[in-house]
């Protein structure tokens, strides 16, 4: 058909018939379901223009961009935190109410005039159970809860922003015993809430493994946000790396509503950062009565022994006397045995020694030379010298014999010895 042959239409006019076709098709809001790519967000004129797309198998298989004008745009995200307590982030899937329209120069727009939050909140849960499921199946869900706590962790490694309340109030509650307890700790910072949160989070726990040895536990903490942007901690990812951390990780994230999969993980769940300040410092003050409850123990276990070794020590005393006087008794009367033994020495002793005296007397009397020359006995001199051995004289030589009323001098003719006259004989 050549452009003759029919009606010929301007730009204009035919997209006015479209607009009019749109108008009559769609003169009633209709609510879509679609994935929520980018927010565009212009804060100087306060509207957003989103881009929504829906996807198959990871394949975009429709897209469109929709209008939210700044009066509606600041109601619903109000709603939207006070249901879900998060905002809308890109990647939700969400359910919009729009109203289709179509412009002569700016063509196809869906004007969002809302969005159910209650559609969003089945959505998170339903993620939610997912990634539950996801860490049972895998048998990671306790790994990190039944790890052992430190009986005194002193070595606290904190993911927080140096910023944050609830950091501020952890460090406060600490410091208030610090002159009594010994509790270090190390700030590793990191985004607590929305979109940037977790990648942040987790690349803290990967910086403080790569020292882990240093560490006795960690803290993740949070305050001070209320409930918006607490999605973060559903993550599976980060629930993956605490779940399997090598030591103990605390979660004090400040919210009153149902715990988080990172507070399920966790190896123990505080509310508040504070609730988790008091964790430690009850952990040192347990210790601390144990020790002065031993202590007491072992005092009045003391005072016990200290006090039945008294009394046996007395009975021993008394022993030890009772038997010492026995003793000193004993001897007292063995001394006085012995004084008079003593006394008795002197005269028997001095009796014994005139007898022996007279035994000496009479063999020196019986011994005297006149006596035993008296008896036949003679000596025999030389020089004036007694002869004891026949060598010392030698023929003619003149000896001198002592008798016992008299001398004899001879001359000597002939000497021997014993052997040589029994020899003779």
């Amino acid at each position: 058909m050549t452009a003759s042959a029919g009606r010929i239409l301007s730009l204009y006019e035919l997209t006015t018939l479209i607009r009019n076709e749109m108008e009559d098709a769609f003169h009633y809001p209709i609510w879509v379901k679609a994935e929520l790519v980018k927010l565009n967000y212009y804060p100087q004129s306060g509207h957003c223009y989103p881009d929504l797309v829906e996807k198959e198998n990871n394949t975009i298989k429709a897209q469109i961009r929709a209008i939210i004008w700044r009066d509606t745009y600041s109601s619903i995200v109000a709603k939207f935190k006070q249901v879900t307590k998060s905002t809308i982030t890109p990647g939700m899937q969400l359910l919009f109410e729009v109203q289709v329209t179509y412009n002569q120069l700016y063509g196809l727009s869906l004007v969002i005039h809302n969005i159910d939050p209650t559609f969003t909140l089945g959505a998170l849960a339903y993620e939610r159970q997912m990634t539950i499921n996801k860490l049972v199946d895998a048998g990671i869900a306790d790994n990190n809860k039944n790890l052992p706590i430190p009986l005194l962790p002193q070595r606290i490694a904190v993911i927080s922003a140096a910023s944050s309340k609830g950091y501020s109030d952890f460090m406060m509650t600490l410091g208030e015993y610090k002159d009594r307890y010994s509790i270090i700790t190390n700030l590793f910072t990191a985004i607590l809430q929305g979109d940037n949160a977790t990648p942040t989070i987790i690349a803290a726990l990967e910086e403080i493994k790569l020292n882990i040895a240093a560490y006795d536990m960690i803290f993740i903490l949070r305050g001070g946000g209320g409930e918006v942007g607490m999605n973060c901690y559903d993550n599976y990812q980060l629930a993956f790396e605490i779940a399997t951390y090598p030591i103990p990780v605390v979660t004090g994230i400040g919210h009153s509503t149902d715990e988080t999969i990172a507070d399920m993980v966790a190896a123990i769940n505080m509310k508040t950062p504070t609730e988790a300040a008091n964790f430690l410092i009850q952990k040192f003050y347990d210790f601390e009565s144990s020790v002065d409850s031993i202590n007491n123990s072992i005092l009045f276990l003391a005072n016990r022994n200290i006090n039945n070794n008294k009394n046996l020590l007395e009975r021993l005393l008394d022993k030890i006397l009772h038997n010492t006087n026995i003793e000193i008794n004993r001897h007292y009367s063995r001394i006085d045995n012995i004084s008079k033994l003593i006394k008795r020495l002197p005269e028997q002793h001095i009796l014994n020694q005139m007898n022996y005296l007279d035994v000496i007397e009479t063999k020196v009397r019986l011994l005297n030379p006149k006596n035993i020359l008296k008896m036949g006995y003679s000596i025999t001199l030389i020089n004036g010298k007694s002869i004891t051995d026949y060598k010392s004289v030698r023929i003619d030589d003149k000896i001198e014999t002592v008798i016992y009323n008299g001398k004899i001098a001879s001359t000597v003719t002939n000497t021997s010895n014993n052997e040589e006259q029994q020899h003779k004989i």
